[in-house]
């Protein structure tokens, strides 16, 4: 009866064994042009983490549809960031068999990309035409409103010399007038005014003749 209780129970714990399924997840197979992504490694139980989501849900949210970049990029950056958040427990997992790049939000990128550079090239195309327009000029100002709207421009250490030249000529015309002005004082200082030589004897103010230089010569 020993004999027979053991084989049944032998029996029974076999049965058992063969029903037991294994802890984590079970690996999976594909097809051609597919990708599956787990929240883990196989044979691994992914954590719950604190918060409202699971680590690898909170930044899949985070990652996925990265603008301009492939599905299989954003699966890498989700990895990185779980394996940091959950000190290297968890190893976010995918299979893949797919045969080319699958970019989840291509247009959002094309637009941050263009619409910088079309706007440089408008602002460069501005600055260039309102030089074009200015720097033959010799009115100061025209380049001083230059500077105040593009102080880091192409042209802008140009402008600068050229309102240095501005002054410069403009201080040497400054000193040519008060050189004239200082002259012209000194000669009215040397030259007898009309009053003056009025008041002096009329013998000083006749010409002299050979009839009176005879009679003083006596």
């Amino acid at each position: 009866m020993a004999t027979v209780q053991n084989v049944l129970k032998n029996a029974a714990k076999a049965e058992i064994a063969s029903m037991a399924v294994g802890r984590g997840l079970a690996k999976l197979n594909t097809g051609v042009g597919s990708l599956i992504a787990f929240s883990t490694q196989p044979g691994n139980v992914a954590l719950d983490g604190a918060g409202r989501n699971s680590p690898f849900t909170t930044v899949l949210l985070k990652h996925l549809g990265t603008p301009g970049q492939s599905v299989t990029d954003d699966l890498v950056s989700v990895r990185r960031a779980v394996l940091e958040a959950t000190d290297g427990k968890q190893v976010p997992w995918e299979s893949s068999s797919l045969t080319g790049a699958v970019v989840l939000d291509p247009s959002r990128v094309q637009d941050t990309a263009t619409r910088p550079a079309a706007a440089a090239n408008t602002d460069t195309s501005v600055e260039l035409a309102y030089w074009n327009t200015i720097k033959d000029s010799t009115e100061k100002g025209f380049f001083e409103a230059y500077l105040q709207q593009y102080p880091l421009g192409a042209f802008a250490a140009l402008a600068r010399l050229k309102i240095d030249a501005m002054d410069r000529q403009a201080a040497g015309r400054n000193q040519v007038g008060f050189n004239s002005d200082a002259k012209a004082e000194e000669i009215a200082a040397i030259e007898p005014s009309g009053s003056v030589v009025e008041a002096l004897p009329s013998f000083f103010l006749e010409p002299a003749n050979s009839s009176s230089l005879g009679r003083n010569g006596q």
